[in-house]
């Protein structure tokens, strides 16, 4: 009789474990992904250093072909006294860029290194047809002039339009955080596909920009015209970038 009721416990205990352990098991599935996601896509993303007269720049880019092209925002390189583009890629090397490509209306760019000898990693698309609103997502940065700041967040709307002094359409907005520096750098989804660049944030006190949770990137299927309208008129542009 008290051989039974030991082995009874150890049952009941043993069944609590389990019920205990099932939640931790799918607490840590639950973050694990991004952990993996961040792990795949900060070697993609490249810090930028713009030297002007007036100054050094600082903004984020990613590389979207294993040839070194990257994509950034328009307002990053758009200095008519620029000097030169510094690129550091995340295990350390520096390279140097030219500008390719802009567009001024949705602002984009597309620049890429003066080396031929790497094999980049590079980030694929997201298909825009598949964005959500609450779609998680994570953004990489040089915010405020820290390399590599990782953030997150959601889609918190697509199909923004702004008609005032900026001019811009059809923008992704996300809660994620975007501070000076992140202009330029990538949003990933969870399976580290390329969602938007992230271009500016709605700052209520003009002239501090400060985030409050109101950050504009420009999504996929602007960034798959901008690319397209390039490759009609340079045919240099890796298929490995699908931008149809």
């Amino acid at each position: 009789m008290k051989r039974f009721k030991i082995n009874t416990i150890s049952l009941v205990a043993l069944g609590i474990f389990a019920y205990v352990a099932t939640f931790v098991v799918a607490a840590i599935q639950s973050t694990e992904p991004f952990v993996n996601t961040v792990k795949q896509v900060l070697p993609k993303t490249v810090m930028l250093k713009m030297e002007t007269e007036l100054g050094r720049f600082l903004c984020a880019g990613v590389f979207i072909s294993p040839a070194g092209h990257i994509l950034t925002c328009n307002h990053c390189v758009d200095h008519k006294d620029i000097k030169s583009i510094a690129v550091e890629s995340y295990n350390g090397y520096t390279y140097f860029a030219e500008v390719l490509s802009q567009d001024k209306t949705n602002d984009l760019a597309l620049l890429k290194v003066n080396d031929r000898e790497k094999n980049f990693p590079y980030a694929k698309l997201a298909d825009p047809r598949y964005l959500n609103i609450g779609q998680e997502v994570l953004a990489v940065g040089y915010s405020f002039g820290m390399d590599w700041t990782v953030t997150h967040g959601i889609i918190s709307a697509l199909n923004r339009d702004f008609n005032g002094d900026l001019k811009r359409y059809n923008m992704l907005q996300t809660d994620t955080f975007i501070n000076p520096g992140n202009s330029g750098g990538p949003l990933f989804d969870r399976d580290g596909k390329l969602v938007a660049i992230n271009s500016f944030i709605f700052a209520p006190v003009p002239g501090i920009p400060f985030f409050v949770g109101f950050g504009f990137s420009v999504e996929a299927g602007q960034i798959i015209q901008f690319l397209t309208k390039f490759r009609q008129l340079d045919k240099s542009l890796p298929k490995s970038i699908q931008v149809n």
